[in-house]
């Protein structure tokens, strides 16, 4: 593996722990019954994180999972676009 392989997966890794972190801080708020704030807060963290995770990892790692979305929503759909 090259040494910008290396660094692009490690990035998404991060990026994933810190999804992994904001929903459970989600997921925490919610059982605690935090007050109102809180949720908004953690709703809002986890929806920002998981968007930043989906488009920087789709930058990284390439486009091709989108193509992959695609062809397979093609195929469900008869060929009707994605």
């Amino acid at each position: 593996m090259t040494q910008s392989a290396f660094i692009r997966r490690t990035v998404v890794a991060v990026l994933f722990l810190g999804v992994v972190a904001a929903w459970g801080f989600l997921a925490a708020t919610l059982l605690l019954d935090m007050e109102r704030g809180w949720r908004i807060a953690a709703v809002l963290t986890a929806a920002l994180s998981t968007e930043a995770f989906v488009w920087v990892g789709a930058g990284l790692l390439g486009w091709k999972a989108f193509e992959s979305r695609k062809a397979i929503w093609r195929r469900l759909t008869g060929g009707g676009a994605a």
